[in-house]
């Protein structure tokens, strides 16, 4: 059975207009999350009873949506700002570092990867 496609989204509470983010999501999911979740900062419970006809503007608005790149984990050494990708580059961090599995927004991609990756891609 094929993968299907996950999502990170971040929402922007309609209240407080502070920004929280979900991740892993099916594409079902991604536009039912706003009329449902609850802000963790101001706490805003939108399944409340007394709020059951709330007008769109009164909903959570999607700020971002990324597409989530399961297959790639980045990895920065702590303190640093160049992100790597490849297990096989010659900087790959094994210790003291910062993985996480989405392209980061902040910071540089490692050249060496880059090559790589488009090596791999037109072979």
């Amino acid at each position: 059975m094929a993968s299907r496609t996950k999502w990170t989204v971040t929402l922007r509470c309609y209240i407080c207009r502070e920004k929280f983010t979900l991740r892993h999501l099916g594409l079902e999911r991604v536009f039912i999350v706003p009329m449902m979740t609850p802000c963790p900062h101001c706490f805003t419970n939108l399944q409340d009873p007394e709020r059951s006809q709330l007008p769109l503007n009164r909903l959570h608005h999607i700020d971002d949506l990324r597409e989530e790149q399961i297959d790639s984990v980045y990895r920065k050494i702590q303190g640093d700002f160049m992100w790597h990708f490849c297990e096989t580059c010659s900087r790959w961090p094994t210790s003291d570092f910062l993985q996480i599995e989405m392209r980061p927004q902040r910071g540089e991609l490692c050249g060496e990867c880059s090559a790589k990756q488009l090596r791999m891609k037109t072979h």
